[in-house]
């Protein structure tokens, strides 16, 4: 059998909000970050960043609050390697 395909360790900001849109999950992370108990280094973090890095300590605390599990960010990260605009 083929090996797995290599995952994707970072995309661009614009990549991985229109994967999290196509996902239906843009809508959540924008509630998220705007939560008053949202801690606001990562609201931050959020807002200005311009690549998504697969190893990012802010987002790997943000996947489990969206309820995502490793396999499904690794997933959102080669589809949004996908993307063009």
């Amino acid at each position: 059998p083929p090996p797995d395909p290599v995952p994707v360790t970072q995309v661009s900001r614009f990549q991985a909000r229109a994967a999290l849109l196509a996902a239906g999950l843009l809508d959540d992370v924008e509630t998220l970050m705007a939560s008053p108990g949202m801690d606001p280094f990562y609201a931050l973090a959020w807002n200005e960043v311009l690549d998504f890095r697969r190893d990012s300590p802010v987002l790997n605390a943000i996947v489990p609050m969206l309820g995502l599990n490793e396999a499904q960010l690794d997933d959102l990260f080669n589809f949004a390697a996908t993307i063009s605009a």
